[in-house]
């Protein structure tokens, strides 16, 4: 049972938000406004999490996020900025 706990909380610990490089890549990509690098960013960490089953929360938020970003690219296209 220890052990159990041990291998969830090492898994945890090496998997979490902050060690995630597609992750990150995305942030910066989103926050230097290039929003098409951002959203191939995001989905490469959501398949990377897919193996994962524990990051239901993460996963959710990462979706919504790639949505936003979609929505923001075709407004942009649309407006011709």
């Amino acid at each position: 049972m220890f052990f159990h706990f041990g291998i969830i909380a090492l898994r945890s610990f090496l998997v979490s938000k902050n060690n995630i490089p597609n992750l990150k890549r995305g942030r910066r990509a989103e926050n230097d406004i290039q929003f098409e690098e951002a959203i191939k960013c995001y989905e490469e960490a959501l398949i990377e999490l897919n193996r994962f089953r524990y990051y239901k929360n993460l996963k959710r938020e990462i979706a919504q996020k790639v949505k936003l970003l979609y929505t923001v690219v075709n407004y942009n296209r649309n407006v011709g900025t």
